[in-house]
């Protein structure tokens, strides 16, 4: 009965994505999955160009044209992927390795 009503509760964080808020739909998911941060950041403005000019500088390398980020519509820092993070979840997707890196 579990595995059901996880499946349905999933099931139904994911149809919440045809209205609301992107972020809190997001969140909202993530916290259905097991996965759960006070770690964040809304942004002050959505695009892309404010993150670059506010978070990248020459030291980072990021492909604009493989990121695609012509085409992004909205940003925002919904969660820090760490090691007090996760080390701390109950996950669908638990791997118990965090120092190895696979997330």
């Amino acid at each position: 009965m579990q595995t059901f009503d996880t499946k349905t509760n999933i099931s139904n964080s994911i149809k919440a994505f045809q209205k609301g808020k992107l972020s809190q739909n997001s969140l909202d998911l993530f916290k259905t999955l097991g996965y759960n941060t006070e770690r964040q950041l809304p942004f002050e403005e959505k695009s892309y160009s404010w993150f670059r000019a506010e978070f990248l500088d020459d030291s980072v390398e990021l492909k604009e044209d493989k990121a695609l980020t012509a085409d992004w519509n909205y940003i925002d820092l919904l969660f820090q992927l760490s090691k007090e993070e996760l080390s701390n979840q109950v996950s669908l997707f638990d791997t118990k390795q965090v120092d190895q890196t696979r997330i």
